[in-house]
């Protein structure tokens, strides 16, 4: 399994299937647009992750990462010890 990435396409390429993704919108558009709307709803939460989110976002990224390079399911507990909340636990 490997990735490739050309602009706005991303192809997840596998042994037995290749999964395509393309981006639809620009990101930096959409960030924007989504910052508009927060500022004109008074309401920062629509943009901004809070701190447990993010870390669990990068704590499953990091076990994705490690699971690709070692061809292993990796539990997000084995990397963070059980520091960082899961995704039930995030609000």
């Amino acid at each position: 399994m490997h990735f490739a990435q050309h602009n706005d396409t991303l192809r997840l390429i596998e042994r037995d299937k290749t999964t395509i993704l393309r981006q639809m919108n620009p990101a930096a558009a959409a960030q924007a647009a989504a910052f508009l709307e927060a500022v004109q709803a008074g309401d920062p939460t629509l943009v901004a992750p809070t701190f447990g989110e993010a870390a669990q976002t990068l704590a499953v990224c990091q076990a994705a990462l490690r699971a690709a390079q070692e061809g292993r399911w990796v539990e997000v507990n084995e990397l963070t010890g059980g520091l960082v909340a899961q995704p039930s636990e995030v609000h």
